[in-house]
This record gives C-alpha cells, structure tokens and sequence, in this order.
C-alpha cells in the first residue's frame, strides 16, 4: 500500500519537474543538457537517497517513471530515464558525498534533480548556483524556505516549522499544557520535527516532560523492550504523548501502552504526526481496536466495528 502512494507522488514530482526544467535550461543555451519541448529524446533525472532507509521509495520511483512513459499525453516526444546514487546515512550537519554525485550526474546530462532524504540545505544551495531543478521528498530542513536564495528547490513535505505550528495549535486549543515526546532519531524519521516542536512549545509557555528518541527503529524483541521502558520510565509523569517517527514505531508504541492498559479510561492520549496526504475517501493509518485486546490498522476496508483508541493523527 505505501509502496503504491509513494509512485503516485512520484508521478506528480516528475511533471512538475518537466516544465520547470525547460525554464532553467533554457537560460543556459550553452549546456550540454539543453534541450526543448518539441524535439524527441530521454530527459534524464538526478536521485539521490539513502539506500539503507529509503526501501519504499527506491521501489517507486522505476514505477512511477514506467506509469508517465506509459501515458503518451504526459511527456510527448520524450522518456524520462534516472541516474541513481546512495549517498548512504548522514553523520553530521555537513557532507560532501552528495555534492559530488550532483557534479558528477549534470555532467552526465541529469537536468534535474529529486533528493535528498535527510538534510538538503548544502544540495539544494548548489542546484540553486546550477539553477538546477531539486524536489526532496522528505527534507524538513526551514533554511530551504527562503526562495530568494533556494529559487530552485520545492519539496513535498512542509518544513519543521509549520508541522509544529500544527502540533502546538492543537495542543493549545484543548489547554494541554503539559505533554512528552517520543520521536524518530533521524530528520527523516522526525527528530528535527520533534526539535522544532519542543522549541516552540517553549515559546509558547507549554511543558515538556519528556523527550525520547527512538534510533534505527527495527521491530524485534530488544526495540520493542526499550519502547516498553520508555512508557514504563514516562507514563506516570504524562497523559499527553506526541509521537513524531516512523508508523511501525508508532503502532508499537501504542501497543506498549496497551499493554500498561493506558488507552482503556481515556486519560491518555497520543497525538501522532503523519506526513501522508490526507484522503477522506480512505481510511488509511488510522488505528482502530477491534476488541478490548487486539489492535487492528484499518487498510481501506469499508465496515468495521470498532471503538476508537485514544489517538489522534495529524496529517
């Protein structure tokens, strides 16, 4: 199911990168990657990720590219084609792998780029020196906001800075003034949303209890333990959690509480951040109990008898 959203993304991404790209290479008549939209040939884009965590969406991207070659009315005359790199896991704020696959792709005719994953202030201020196209797909990164500077970059996941706005309204309008985090530790996992959130909610005279990050989230039998300490060390001292991470770590966290019996008396609640679009049509992620033990995740399916859980996901 993910798999098949994330295609569908990419299709949008990749049409929205044709138009633009005519735009910037037509200001660099002399590059070798010039071309326009009347004559026929393979328009070739950049991509950069983290091979590691980033499974769903190198599945994805060979299909969305099949689906627009597919459809004459979307690119006529042309065929989109990838240059694929791994500019593998980010280890600090700084890091000259992916720049130099970026040289090494416009060199090779790559006339746009999409990526990358983590952090991609230093990528896209390079694309924007290239006035090179680059659309991230998981940067939350608020420096890249500034268009005067970052004129070439869009992305399609809003930054840090308005997901907690989001989060920090919601609190505020119900006075949930006291309240935990638990968050992914990686950006693209959340931590630099979570960053963001306890910042603001600093600002806006709420309480942090706890702060926990959950690293390298893999669900097997010493995670799951250590999420079950992280509620046994922080539920007495919390009755609001916000959980910004991965949707598997999320559903086990929850099943943590369960376990406690936590979500049974509505004194807890659990507010998860989610950066799917949101389809009212389906009811995808939503975590529903089917019985007094079991939690089930509703995929789509049309009736289900169930009693809601103390969750809430901001989408």
């Amino acid at each position: 199911m993910a798999i098949v959203a994330s295609w569908r993304t990419w299709i949008l991404v990749m049409c929205c990168l044709y138009p633009t790209s005519i735009v910037s290479t037509s200001r660099k008549p002399n590059h070798k990657t010039s071309w326009n939209s009347s004559t026929r040939g393979d328009i070739t884009i950049g991509f950069l990720a983290g091979y590691s965590h980033m499974k769903v969406v190198l599945g994805a991207l060979p299909l969305a590219l099949e689906a627009i070659n597919r459809n004459p009315n979307i690119l006529p005359n042309h065929r989109l084609r990838f240059k694929a790199r791994d500019i593998g896991v980010r280890e600090g704020d700084y890091r000259a792998q992916p720049i130099k696959f970026m040289t090494q792709m416009r060199d090779d005719d790559v006339i746009a780029f999409l990526g990358p994953d983590e952090g991609c202030t230093s990528e896209a201020l390079v694309a924007a020196a290239w006035n090179m196209p680059m659309i991230s797909y998981k940067c939350t990164d608020t420096a890249v906001s500034n268009k005067s500077v970052f004129h070439s970059f869009a992305r399609t996941l809003a930054p840090a800075s308005k997901v907690s706005k989001s989060v920090i309204a919601l609190l505020t309008a119900f006075d949930w003034r006291k309240f935990s985090i638990i968050a992914g530790g990686r950006p693209e996992w959340g931590s630099e949303v979570a960053q963001a959130i306890r910042a603001l909610a600093l600002t806006e005279n709420l309480t942090v209890m706890n702060y926990r990050e959950i690293s390298d989230y893999i669900p097997i039998q010493s995670t799951l333990q250590n999420m079950q300490k992280i509620v046994d060390e922080t539920y007495e001292t919390t009755r609001i959690y916000v959980f910004v991470g991965e949707h598997i770590a999320m559903v086990d966290f929850v099943r943590c509480l369960q376990n406690r019996r936590l979500l049974e008396t509505g004194d807890y609640i659990v507010i998860s951040v989610d950066d799917e679009i949101y389809d009212p049509t389906r009811r995808l992620n939503i975590m529903e109990r089917v019985s007094s033990t079991a939690i089930k995740i509703c995929m789509g399916w049309e009736k289900v008898e169930w009693e809601p859980l103390s969750c809430l996901e901001i989408l």
